[in-house]
């Protein structure tokens, strides 16, 4: 898995999969905290699709993602947790 953190302002519409099914056709699952619905019509999936590859090429590419998160540890690696009584 390879992480791709995206600037906050790009929305790919709530948590969304692409499927690439063995007998060669693309289907999209999309979820929101209210439901889950799968398109499997050629259009609608090729325009999901677009929409993802344009998300993908504003991300932070894998090494830039990495420094992002050494980063970020590195802000926040105290933790303080309270005491037990």
């Amino acid at each position: 898995m390879t992480n791709h953190p995206v600037p906050r302002c790009r929305n790919f519409g709530g948590h969304s999969k692409l499927l690439w099914l063995p007998n060669g056709r693309t289907v999209a699952y999309l979820e929101s905290s209210w439901y889950g619905q799968i398109v499997e019509e050629t259009e609608e999936v090729e325009h999901l699709r677009l929409s993802y590859d344009r998300l993908r090429d504003s991300a932070l590419s894998a090494s830039e993602s990495l420094g992002l998160l050494r980063s970020m540890l590195e802000d926040h690696t105290s933790c303080t947790t309270p005491e037990q009584t």
